[in-house]
């Protein structure tokens, strides 16, 4: 049998052929996927980039923020440490000291940074507006101070028991967590209570640095803390004031309960002197006469004689209306009752004032 190597030779080259083809079609369809691998990696760089600069602009604006506040605490805290220098300032309710104080300039409202002052208007029990100013903590009950007010064991639990929703179990469990030993009161808690919970903490046995810090002490919650207002804006946002429908849960009733924390505190502390280091005027002195004559050395005749009326008949209340003409007949007659009043203190002032005066044991005192 004759061979035909041409015909041979023709096959195999097309044979070679169609596998360079097939390995060409291999090479391409790897290059393509190396390509969208390596887009999706580029793209999801780009991404996580971009996601790293917003963090990091907002961890910026975070400290600035920060920053900004804590420039507010330490520009009140300097008002209060000079508080000569301030004066007669109002710092209850001032927007020229406390609204809008510049920090940081810049040529964009975005660039600048301001801080402001604000505080609840505690006599708005709807909680829709605020005021620019101070709050005093010192009209708080301080907790750090149970201790030391030497009164008996049920009358500082009286204290506590004051408070909206307060009961007996977590009042004798807010004294354990602040005295300094591992004694538990009859309703109390300790530190055996505390470490035997999933958490496993011991009692403080000291003093509270926050008051958030009860949320550490046994049945304590942020209900009861914070009360309705869960961001403590010291605002009736909507939130607050929509029943069961969102949370905090309240009862819907237009009214702000604020919680424990709008009466009670860890810092405050009334000094007995001024800042030039004299004594302040006792306005419980029982020496009436004594009183008035500093009070109108200090001030003048019409808080002097406000006063030791005050002291002497205690506060009036006005009678409640129900129209805008009732309450403008009610509030004239209040003040011609008050005008009276005035008149028949004065005179029974300076009788009591001259009987003092003539008889050097007779003092002027609360009872007259």
């Amino acid at each position: 049998m004759r061979a035909t190597p041409h015909r041979i030779g023709h096959y195999s080259g097309n044979a070679t052929r169609t596998l360079h083809s097939q390995r060409r079609g291999t090479l391409l369809i790897i290059v393509l996927v190396v390509v969208v691998l390596l887009t999706l990696a580029a793209a999801n760089y780009s991404a996580w980039m971009t996601t790293e600069l917003e963090a990091t602009a907002i961890a910026a604006s975070d400290v600035q923020a920060r920053m900004l506040a804590d420039s507010g605490a330490d520009y009140v805290a300097t008002l209060l440490a000079n508080r000569g220098e301030v004066g007669s300032e109002n710092l209850q309710h001032n927007p020229a000291m406390f609204l809008g104080v510049g920090v940081v300039d810049g040529d964009t409202p975005r660039t600048r940074g301001r801080f402001t002052i604000i505080a609840p208007v505690e006599q708005d029990e709807s909680a829709t507006r605020v005021r620019y100013g101070l709050m005093d903590e010192s009209a708080k009950l301080n907790l750090n101070l149970l201790d030391k007010l030497d009164l008996e064991d049920e009358e500082s639990r009286n204290l506590l028991l004051g408070l909206p929703g307060m009961t007996e179990e977590i009042a004798d469990a807010i004294r354990d967590w602040i005295d300094a030993d591992d004694t538990t009161r009859e309703n109390g808690a300790e530190s055996d209570y505390y470490e035997s919970q999933s958490l496993g903490y011991g009692a403080k046995n000291g003093p509270l640095e926050t008051i958030d810090e009860l949320l550490l002490v046994r049945d304590v919650t942020p209900e009861l803390l914070y009360g309705e207002d869960a961001n403590r804006n010291g605002l009736l946002d909507p939130n607050e004031n929509d029943g069961n429908a969102s949370p905090p849960y309240d009862n819907a009733d237009g009214v702000l309960q604020l919680g424990w924390i709008a009466y009670l505190t860890t810092v405050s502390r009334e000094a007995n002197l001024r800042a030039d280091g004299t004594a302040k005027i006792d306005v419980n002195n029982g020496i009436l006469s004594d009183l008035y004559d500093q009070l109108e050395e200090e001030f003048d005749e019409d808080v002097a004689k406000f006063i030791i009326a005050f002291r002497m008949s205690g506060p009036k209340d006005q009678p409640p209306s129900d129209t805008d003409t009732s309450a403008t007949t009610a509030s004239s007659s209040t003040e011609d009752q008050q005008k009276k009043q005035q008149q028949e203190f004065v005179g029974g002032l300076g009788n009591a004032l001259a009987s003092a005066a003539l008889n050097p044991g007779g003092t002027v005192t609360r009872g007259g």
